[in-house]
């Protein structure tokens, strides 16, 4: 069995600490060694401060209380599967401590940690921990509903006591409140000072290969695992539809590098978005994408086209964030002026379903703003620059929204048997029946091409069958 060293212990205090353990670690101190008890304290964190305070008690604690076995992501060794750790990590703690900084107070990843730790059936003690400077009432929900330690000597001591009270529970032994008190009084000072130095600290913009970069190239790996391409997520795929592994990847990584971002001043953030931590940006807004989170996505690219207005790609995505959004008029309006600057900066050598599925967009646009000439002409050029399928069956179906909307109805039903019978198309025919479709909703010859089709009328019936059995 590994042993480690309680530098100063008295004998009555070793005799407390030789409960049952599964696992110890020598952290080089000075002193007697002695059998050690090891319960498990999982410290999360999000970002570059939060991360600096995790670093700090990960260090810390355990010289407070050795019977305390700390560990942080950064622990994790090249080659081990990253998910997989993290999850045993969070099974095997009995507490969980988050480290809290206003820059990540609503990271999903600390919501997420700190979920997965209170629903543990080990009945795991979570708590925040907050930065410097921050109060209790500055948390939200739920990390609000959590035992909260400022960054203050009685608020700290007395986490120590739950730490204590942990192993108590789970091994039957703890030190006693002399002891404890003597050796935290010796070890503050050391804590303090790193704590204050982490508050007054500021974020830099780092060079070229930087942690942004490098977050951002890991979150085009994960998204490409999971094939969410751009097309896909345009399409509306979502990262749920991905492995469990990758969505946790992919979220964990969205709060670092969001982190990162916040912490930057308006102008740091110009420098980064027109140099070479962009990338940075473009994988922040995709994976925003990827999880519905259109809003926030549309923020971060409204930002970086004011530097980058020439960007057709970014632009294109703006539009995509703005349209997803459904946050009404505006909303429609600032797609429409994204999809116009990607169209305008889009390069001539860009391909012919390229430039189709940027007009088929702007064109999408027009139709919701009632624009429904601007809209026919649009998508008139995307028909005939299309030749994939899917995107052309998505160009037939709004013409056949603007020639419903604009009583034709001959030209209507031809665009809707041109889609044929694209589940998709189809059932989004049906969901606007009481709007763009309005004028066809009792036209038999219409309603007779959105009928599924046999074969699918008999799956669904026998698959109807099998679950009344």
């Amino acid at each position: 069995m590994a042993r480690c060293a309680y530098p100063g212990l008295l004998p009555e205090h070793r005799t407390a600490l030789t409960a049952p353990t599964r696992s110890c670690r020598d952290r080089g101190d000075v002193g007697r060694a002695v059998t050690c008890a090891v319960m498990q304290v999982f410290i999360s964190w999000s970002g570059a401060r939060s991360r600096e305070l995790a670093v700090a008690l990960h260090g810390w604690l355990p010289r407070v209380i050795q019977a305390v076995d700390t560990w942080t992501s950064e622990e994790i060794e090249k080659g081990t599967t990253w998910n997989t750790e993290i999850l045993s990590r969070l099974d095997e703690a009995r507490v969980g401590i988050v480290c809290v900084t206003p820059e990540n107070i609503d990271s999903p990843w600390l919501n997420f940690e700190a979920g997965a730790l209170a629903r543990s059936p080990n009945h795991t003690r979570v708590c925040t921990f907050l930065l410097p400077g921050m109060k209790p009432r500055d948390l939200h929900q739920p990390l609000a509903q959590f035992e909260c330690t400022t960054p203050s000597k009685p608020d700290v001591r007395r986490l120590l006591d739950s730490i204590n009270a942990a192993a108590t529970e789970h091994y039957g032994k703890t030190l006693s409140e002399k002891f404890l008190d003597s050796i935290f009084d010796k070890a503050w000072p050391d804590l303090d000072r790193k704590l204050r130095k982490i508050a007054t600290s500021t974020v830099t913009v780092p060079a070229g290969g930087s942690r942004l970069s490098a977050l951002a190239e890991e979150i085009s790996k994960e998204l490409a695992r999971a094939g969410l391409d751009a097309p896909t997520l345009a399409s509306g795929a979502s990262l749920s539809e991905a492995p469990l592994e990758v969505q946790l990847n992919v979220r964990r990584l969205l709060g670092e590098l969001s982190g990162g971002l916040e912490q930057l001043s308006p102008s740091e953030r110009v420098i980064v978005y027109g140099g070479e931590d962009q990338k940075a940006l473009f994988e922040m807004a995709r994976g925003m994408v990827a999880e519905h989170r259109w809003v926030e996505a549309a923020r971060y690219l409204d930002e970086y086209v004011e530097v980058n207005p020439h960007d057709w790609r970014a632009q294109k995505w703006r539009g995509i964030a703005h349209a997803m959004s459904r946050q009404g008029h505006a909303a429609d309006a600032a797609a429409l002026d994204a999809y116009k600057h990607a169209i305008t900066a889009l390069p001539p050598r860009a391909g012919r379903n390229t430039r189709a599925l940027l007009f088929n967009y702007r064109g999408a646009m027009f139709k919701r703003l009632g624009r429904y000439k601007e809209a026919e002409s649009d998508l008139r050029k995307a028909v005939r620059s299309a030749d994939d399928d899917l995107l052309l069956r998505d160009i037939h179906y709004n013409l056949a929204c603007i020639f419903a909307l604009t009583g034709r109805r001959d030209d209507a039903l031809t665009h809707v048997r041109a889609v044929g019978q694209a589940r998709r198309e189809t059932d989004l025919i049906r969901r606007h029946l009481n709007d763009y479709f309005k004028a066809l909703a009792t036209d038999r010859e219409f309603l007779q091409l959105l009928a599924p089709p046999p074969d699918r009328v008999a799956t669904k019936r026998s698959t109807s069958r099998s679950k009344r059995k």
